[in-house]
């Protein structure tokens, strides 16, 4: 089955071009190559298309649109071009400036046609630019293949030599005037020619206008000669300015004569035919053309380009022969009739007014191509309304989530960026002032982020950071974390970053806010990004072959899974470690809270085991004080885990002990098997006991552990104290003191159950003096109630040691 053109490639490419470049005036030709051989691309495709109807007509779309976005980059490029050369030359400060015109040349000198149309092209930016729209135009205009048709009247002659006397004639053809003269001007003075003829002549009629109409004067007067009207191909090779240097006076100079002396007497004739009503409709419109008439090129124009080409063509025309008129001398003599211009109104001689008419043309079919997209592009770059273009039109379209808009949107982002970058490089080469520079930044913003979420849905993702380095400083940050947390593989998070590099990115910044971002808000199955199934598997590969405890780590809900995830966000460059630390406190704090123990001891896990280390390494050269409160705070954090761990393995150590018995006495004979049974249920039984002596010990170290720690468990150093400055610091602070509570009291509770269980009842005097400790001040941390519960346990071991006359002792393990 058929696939539509390979839209990755075309947006990696265009990718490629902006990373690669320096210039933004060489953007607009790399793109428009770029689209020219996606087009070839897709129309082989369609001609070799087996699909389905549907994926026809979305190739058909697809080529229609790639020729619409390839023409307007060829628009920006000759406009662009053009105000970047003449600014450089003429003006530094034109390029954003208003189009003006003006002439040069000594007072009273007359100047040939040719020297006029020079001047008007070097020093009138109006001409110029029409210029530029005509020859685009004309350029994009598609003809179609034209079969040559006899266009030599023989029909008509061969009527005429028929007719053999008048009464024969009048018999015949009542209707036909006698005619014994078969010239090119004969259908003029009433000659009705023969049906084939005519068809033919309108045939060739329409062939000439659609080469005219697409620049191609050469080959419309091929086209005349190979049918036969060398007539009417000489009538169309008229429209050189004349260059005779014997009538200027700009003095001595080689004499030169080139072109057509009698131009002005051949327009006044093209014009008197454009008007002539007997004629064809297009050929009216093929010598309107010639002679600036506005009013029969519109008689077959339909499209909104050909009504733009008709009104630039026009005003062109009036534009030079307006400048001849006030600058030089028609080489014959002979003025130019106004008639062509003013038939219809005033000449157009500003471009913007050009638009206007179109938009409110008589013809339907150009007032809905005025609100075609790449029209409206076209337009606004051609009247130089750059902020218009991308505040009013860019980013509404970016806004629009409609199917099938992806187009649009790379053609929104690339032109917004083009124009920034335009801007930047005009100002950095002192062709605009500095207080003049536009910001299309806020606009900008828009239109990325949009055209970064379709890469998201295109799974393009390696060009995301490239179009989020656009963005202004704050929103990369934003909208590039926010890119990051939904990926979950960590191969594919390591080349995200490194590609956050590459564009420079602030990578700290981005890393600590998608961290911070995911432990409040941890992505949803939906917002997970799909990866390619080999990258999945890549992934699979990668991991670290680490032994877990996979039914704890099944505890952990996929929420806490991803906040845990997101630490690691922060272990990828060593300078971030601190970072890492302080963000693995802050949701250690809240699991530990929340009395998910699991899911902090798994985030313990997930730690890279230099964080310390490559932390104290740095302190080397700069010790901050909240680097030195989250290295403790972590270390406090862990040991507390690590004794809550010991105890709970202690206790199941504890209740799986069975009453351990004398060994038994050797009686040897039969009964020597019973006995050796018995004697290994024994040694099962010791070792069993003794490991749990072993566990209670350790156990009874790490809770230990928490209630000497230095300075305090869960305190910050008193030589770099913090106070509570902002609402993070504040809420870590209130945090803090209620973690104190809950897990001092667990510690000293567990302690205590320890010892009574194993008998060591004179220890639950030392563990009650440790909580009266006025240097400690561990008391502080319990209430009332609580207080009472631990005193009361505490005598419970007091009643055992004064029962121990009257009872054995327990077991001491």
């Amino acid at each position: 089955m058929d696939q539509p053109a390979d839209e990755g490639s075309l947006a990696a490419r265009f990718a490629h071009i902006l990373h690669d470049r320096d210039d933004p005036l060489t953007f607009p030709a790399a793109f428009v190559a770029v689209l020219d051989e996606q087009f070839e691309l897709t129309k082989a495709q369609l001609q070799k298309s087996r699909g389905s109807l549907a994926m026809r007509k979305q190739l058909e779309r697809d080529l229609e649109t790639y020729k619409k976005e390839r023409d307007t980059w060829t628009l920006i490029q000759a406009i662009y071009d053009d105000r970047a050369t003449h600014a450089q030359e003429n003006d530094p400060h034109y390029l954003m400036e208003d189009i003006r015109s003006g002439l040069t040349g000594p007072a009273g000198a007359i100047l040939t046609e040719r020297q006029v149309w020079d001047q008007l092209d070097r020093n009138n930016t109006t001409a110029r630019e029409l210029q530029i729209l005509v020859d685009w135009l004309e350029s994009i205009t598609t003809t179609q293949q034209f079969f040559k048709v006899d266009a030599t009247w023989n029909n008509t002659k061969r009527d005429l030599n028929q007719r053999g006397n008048e009464e024969a004639f009048n018999a015949r053809t009542t209707k036909r005037p006698r005619f014994v003269e078969l010239d090119p001007d004969a259908p003029c003075r009433g000659l009705i020619l023969d049906d084939n003829d005519k068809e033919n002549e309108v045939r060739l009629l329409r062939g000439i206008w659609m080469l005219v109409r697409a620049g191609k004067m050469e080959d419309a007067q091929l086209l005349c000669r190979e049918c036969g009207q060398h007539w009417r191909a000489a009538s169309l090779s008229g429209d050189d300015p004349a260059h005779d240097t014997t009538l200027t006076s700009l003095g001595p100079a080689p004499e030169v004569s080139l072109g057509n002396q009698t131009r002005a007497l051949w327009t006044n004739a093209c014009l008197a035919l454009s008007c002539d009503m007997s004629l064809n409709t297009y050929e009216r419109a093929i010598y309107a053309a010639l002679s600036g008439n506005l009013s029969s090129m519109l008689g077959v124009c339909q499209t909104w380009i050909d009504n733009v080409w008709a009104r630039a063509k026009s005003a062109l025309f009036h534009l030079r022969n307006t400048a001849v008129e006030e600058h030089g001398k028609p080489q014959s003599g002979i003025e130019v009739s106004n008639n062509g211009y003013t038939a219809i109104g005033a000449p157009l001689t500003n471009i913007q007014q050009i638009f206007d008419e179109v938009y409110r043309s008589q013809t339907v079919e150009a007032r809905k191509g005025a609100d075609d997209p790449y029209h409206i592009v076209q337009t606004l770059v051609v009247c130089d309304k750059p902020v218009v273009l991308v505040e009013d039109h860019l980013t509404v379209w970016a806004a629009d989530t409609s199917v099938g808009k992806a187009h649009l949107l790379r053609l929104a982002v690339h032109m917004s960026l083009f124009l920034g970058k335009l801007d930047q490089w005009a100002w950095a080469k002192g062709l605009e002032e500095a207080s003049n520079e536009p910001d299309y930044r806020p606009s900008n913003d828009h239109i990325l982020m949009a055209y970064i979420e379709q890469l998201k849905e295109d799974r393009q993702y390696e060009l995301i950071a490239l179009y989020a380095s656009h963005l202004s400083p704050d929103q990369q940050v934003v909208v590039y974390s926010e890119f990051l947390r939904t990926i979950t593989q960590r191969p594919m998070r390591e080349h995200m970053l490194q590609l956050a590099e590459l564009h420079q990115l602030d990578v700290h910044k981005i890393t600590q806010k998608v961290a911070e971002r995911t432990a409040t808000s941890p992505p949803t199955a939906e917002e997970i990004l799909p990866m390619e199934e080999e990258e999945e598997e890549e992934e699979e590969k990668s991991q670290p072959k680490t032994t877990i405890d996979q039914d704890a780590y099944d505890k952990v809900s996929a929420a806490d899974k991803a906040k845990i995830s997101a630490i690691e966000w922060l272990t990828f460059d060593a300078q971030q470690r601190a970072h890492a630390i302080r963000q693995a406190n802050s949701l250690l704090r809240s699991f530990l809270l929340e009395k998910r123990e699991g899911a902090a001891r798994e985030l313990l896990r997930v730690m890279p085991e230099d964080a310390i280390p490559l932390i104290k390494q740095q302190w080397a050269f700069k010790k901050r004080a909240w680097e030195v409160n989250a290295v403790r705070e972590y270390l406090a954090l862990q040991r507390y885990l690590d004794a809550s761990n010991a105890y709970k393995a202690w206790n199941i150590a504890f209740h799986s002990l069975s009453t351990v018995s004398e060994p038994p006495a050797y009686t040897g004979g039969a009964q020597s098997i019973a006995w050796s049974r018995e004697m290994s249920k024994y040694r099962e039984s010791k070792a069993i006991e003794e490991r749990a002596i072993h566990i209670a010990s350790e156990a009874l170290k790490s809770l230990y552990a928490v209630i000497v720690y230095p300075k305090g468990w869960l305190k910050d150093d008193p030589e770099y104290l913090m106070p509570a400055t902002n609402d993070a610091l504040l809420n870590r602070q209130l945090e803090i003191e209620r973690l104190r509570q809950i897990c001092i009291r667990d510690v000293f509770f567990m302690s205590q159950d320890l010892l009574f269980k194993t008998g060591q009842h004179a220890e639950s005097f030392e563990l009650a003096e440790r909580l009266a400790d006025e240097n400690m001040q561990l008391y502080q941390e319990f209430d009332a109630e609580s207080l009472r519960l631990f005193l009361q346990r505490v005598s419970q071991s007091a009643m055992k040691l004064v029962s121990f006359k009257a009872y054995p002792p327990l077991r001491k393990l």
